[in-house]
């Protein structure tokens, strides 16, 4: 198994972090799939950048940032105060997009991703 998910997760496999970074997000997806929550859209894109995931759970619209490091100690301070606010832009046109969403609850959360595996 170990070998396995090595071979899948990116290491030493000469992925593009372009390729690294759509397997965290997918890894994300499947987590938060099985929490609980209700995948409303995937690299959703604006003119002022992408959001990795908008997830649905109870009366609540998660808008997720994923980071994928190879160690845990580089995953701190990732989100910069810049692309935080970029991401709540793009959260705005979403919900203007999605006016049957405007009464839900908002809130912003990051999915780090680390190999564990060394």
């Amino acid at each position: 198994m170990k070998r396995f998910l090595k071979n899948i997760c990116c290491r030493e496999n000469n992925l593009s972090n372009y390729r690294q970074g759509l397997i965290a997000e997918f890894y994300a997806i499947i987590y938060l799939f099985f929490s609980g929550h209700a995948i409303l859209s995937w690299r959703y894109k604006t003119k002022y950048g992408e959001i990795d995931i908008i997830a649905r759970k109870g009366k609540k619209i998660i808008f997720f940032e994923v980071k994928k490091r190879k160690r845990i100690s580089a995953l701190i301070n990732v989100v910069r105060a810049q692309q935080q606010r970029r991401i709540k832009q793009a959260a705005q046109i979403y919900f203007r997009k999605n006016p049957a969403l405007q009464n839900y609850q908002r809130s912003f959360d990051v999915i780090f991703i680390y190999e564990v595996w060394r």
